[in-house]
C-alpha cells in the first residue's frame, strides 16, 4: 500500500494523458472511475454546494425537455454521465491543487512515454498491430493518409490531450530555459505533428496571437522569441506550402472553403444546430442524447449519410452541441462561465494558464463534445495556478525581452 501512495499521483497522471480510454464505451474513461476513490478526502462543501447548483439546474431544463417531448432513456443516460463529469471534474481540481508541487515533473515523464510509445508505434506501423495506435485518414486529397492517435479514440484527441504538456514546454523554453526545454519540447510536439490536426494547430497559432495582444496591452512586454520564432514558422511554412504535397494540397483546400472536416466542425455544426431547435421551435434545445434522434431528420438529410456508413449522426462541435442541447440560454452560460473564472482565477496573471485558457476556450469553438470529461479537466489545467515558475512579472515600459 506504501507503494501505491507513493507513486499514485503519477501513475494518474500516466492514465490519464496516455491510456484513459482503452478498451472503454465512448465517452467512458478511467478518470471517471477512479473518481470516485476521492469522495471523502477530495470533496468539500463547496463542491457539493457547485455539484447540487449542477444538477439542480441540469433537473430544470430537463423537466422543460420531458415536457416539451424526448426520449428518455436517451436523454436519462446523458444527463446521468453529465453529472459524473463534473464530479470528475471537481475531483480533479482539488486533487492537482492539493499535487501540483508534483505537476512539473510529471509532464516531464509523460513526455519521454509518450515519445517512446511514438517510436515503438513506427514499428508497428508495419505490422498489423498498426491499427492501434494509427488511423488511416480519407481527406479526400491523396487517398488515405496515416494519423498518430497513440492509444485515444482519434487524433486529434491525442493532440488535445498533449495540450497542456506542450503548451508548458513551449512557454518554459521561451521564458525559463531554452537549452533544458528544447528537446522535451520536440518530444512532445514531433507526435501532435503526425496526428495531422489542423485544428489543433491552428488553435494554438490563433491562441498564441491572442495571448502575445493581451500580454503586450497589460504589461507592455513581448518576448523576442515570439518574433524569431515567428518568423522562422512563416518562412518554413513557405518553403512547404510552395510545393505540391499532401500539406499544400490539405490548406489550399481549407482556404478555398473546400474542406469537409473543417466545414463541418465549424460552419455547418453551427447551421444544423441552430436549424434544429429553430424547425423543432425549442428555444431551451431538444435536450440530452437527442441530436442523435432529431438529427435523422436534419444532420442525416443535409449531408446524405447512409445508415450503414453512419449509423449515429452527431456535430462534432460542443459549442454547437451546447446550442442545440440546451438552447440560446444554455450557450450564453457556456461562454459565460469560463471568463467568470478567467476573472476569479486572474488567469491572466500567469503564462500557462493564460495561453491555456485561451487554448481551451479556442478548441471548444471549433471541436471536442459535450460529454468530454477530458475537456472539463483541461479547464481546471486553464485555471489552476500551478506553475509559479510562469508568473508573468509585470513592466510598464515597452521591451523585448
Amino acid at each position: 500500500m506504501g507503494l501505491v501512495k507513493k507513486y499514485s499521483f503519477r501513475l494518474i497522471g500516466y492514465l490519464f494523458f496516455l491510456f484513459n480510454s482503452i478498451g472503454l464505451p465512448a465517452p467512458v474513461l478511467y478518470s471517471n472511475l477512479i473518481s470516485v476513490v476521492g469522495i471523502k478526502s477530495l470533496l468539500g462543501k463547496k463542491d457539493w454546494k457547485i455539484l447540487i447548483t449542477f444538477f439542480s439546474v441540469t433537473l430544470l431544463y430537463a423537466a422543460v425537455h420531458v415536457y416539451t417531448g424526448v426520449v428518455f432513456s436517451e436523454y436519462i443516460k446523458t444527463f446521468v454521465f453529465m453529472q459524473i463529469m463534473v464530479f470528475t471534474t471537481l475531483v480533479a481540481y482539488n486533487y492537482i491543487k492539493r499535487e501540483s508541487s508534483k505537476m512539473s515533473r510529471l509532464f516531464g515523464e509523460v513526455t519521454h512515454l509518450s515519445f517512446v510509445l511514438f517510436l515503438v508505434s513506427i514499428l508497428l506501423y508495419f505490422t498489423p498491430l498498426k491499427e492501434f495506435m494509427w488511423l488511416d485518414h480519407d481527406f479526400s486529397i491523396e487517398g488515405k493518409i496515416a494519423r498518430y492517435k497513440s492509444f485515444t479514440y482519434e487524433p486529434s484527441f491525442f493532440a488535445l490531450l498533449m495540450s497542456p504538456i506542450f503548451i508548458y514546454f513551449l512557454l518554459k523554453t521561451i521564458y525559463i530555459s531554452f537549452k533544458s526545454n528544447i528537446w522535451k519540447l520536440m518530444m512532445v510536439l514531433i507526435p501532435c505533428i503526425f496526428t495531422l490536426s489542423f485544428g489543433f494547430f491552428g488553435v494554438i497559432v490563433i491562441a498564441i496571437i491572442i495571448f502575445l495582444m493581451v500580454v503586450f496591452l497589460k504589461y507592455k512586454t513581448i518576448h523576442k522569441a515570439f518574433f524569431y520564432s515567428g518568423l522562422l514558422v512563416v518562412l518554413v511554412g513557405g518553403v512547404l506550402l510552395s510545393f505540391d504535397t499532401f500539406l499544400s494540397a490539405r490548406v489550399n483546400k481549407i482556404m478555398s472553403g473546400e474542406d469537409t472536416s473543417v466545414n463541418g466542425r465549424i460552419t455547418e455544426s453551427y447551421y444544423l444546430a441552430n436549424k434544429i431547435i429553430k424547425e423543432e421551435e425549442k428555444f431551451f434545445g431538444v435536450g440530452l442524447g437527442q441530436i442523435k434522434i432529431v438529427g435523422e431528420k436534419y444532420i442525416r438529410q443535409y449531408y446524405a449519410y447512409s445508415k450503414e456508413d453512419w449509423p449515429v449522426v452527431s456535430l462534432p462541435n460542443a459549442t454547437a452541441e451546447t446550442l442545440a442541447i440546451y438552447g440560446y440560454l444554455g450557450l450564453l452560460i457556456r461562454l459565460f462561465i469560463p471568463w467568470l473564472l478567467f476573472f476569479k482565477f486572474k488567469v491572466y496573471t500567469n503564462y500557462f494558464n493564460l495561453f491555456m485558457f485561451l487554448f481551451i476556450f479556442l478548441y471548444q469553438l471549433i471541436g471536442s463534445f459535450v460529454t468530454s470529461s477530458t475537456e472539463l479537466i483541461l479547464w481546471v489545467f486553464a485555471i489552476l495556478p500551478v506553475f509559479k515558475e510562469l508568473d508573468i512579472q509585470p513592466s510598464f515600459k515597452f521591451k523585448l525581452i
